[in-house]
């Protein structure tokens, strides 16, 4: 059986794209997470101008035979007709959290994309999404009411994930 090193290497390979180095950590992190997604813009053209928040289940597995993993989601990207240079690392119904390679093959940006085309910026980096991860229910009661803002989180009020940091600071 492959290592994730050596199925990220198979996926560089492939689709001509460098994994973040923290990628394989972060997939095997257990619990729900959310990310604030401070793109205010686009979060109004994906249609969450009232959601500061993106409910992350479980990001896409690095074995290739694996329905949901990232090899699969390049099959959707395609399906979709999304932009050359998007790889979709987890998905919501007709919206998708994704690397962003468009201007780099290396060091890409996370974005939200719908299935028209429209983007949000979640993080400039990998690492800096990592970092700004929140455990799902730090910021969402049963119900699924909000606990906390945007505001509050970018003040320090919640606490991030902790991942192994030399693994997903090296972007």
């Amino acid at each position: 059986m492959r290592t994730a090193l050596q199925w990220s290497a198979v996926f560089r390979e492939r689709f001509g794209v460098e994994l973040p180095a923290g990628y394989p950590s972060v997939i095997n992190q257990e619990g729900s997470w959310v990310t604030p997604v401070a793109d205010r813009i686009g979060c109004k053209r994906l249609g969450m101008e009232h959601e500061p928040f993106y409910p992350i289940g479980a990001l896409a597995s690095l074995v290739e035979y694996e329905a949901d993993s990232i090899f699969a989601a390049q099959e959707i990207r395609a399906e979709w007709s999304l932009p050359e240079g998007i790889v979709l690392i987890e998905s919501d119904p007709h919206l998708w959290l994704a690397l962003d390679y468009r201007k780099q093959d290396r060091n890409p940006t996370v974005v939200l994309i719908d299935d028209e085309g429209n983007i949000a910026l979640v993080a400039n980096s990998f690492g800096e999404f990592v970092s700004q991860l929140l455990p799902y229910s730090s910021v969402y009661n049963d119900e699924g009411e909000l606990l906390i803002s945007c505001e509050q989180v970018a003040q320090g009020a919640a606490i991030s994930m902790s991942v192994n940091s030399g693994a997903v600071d090296s972007e």
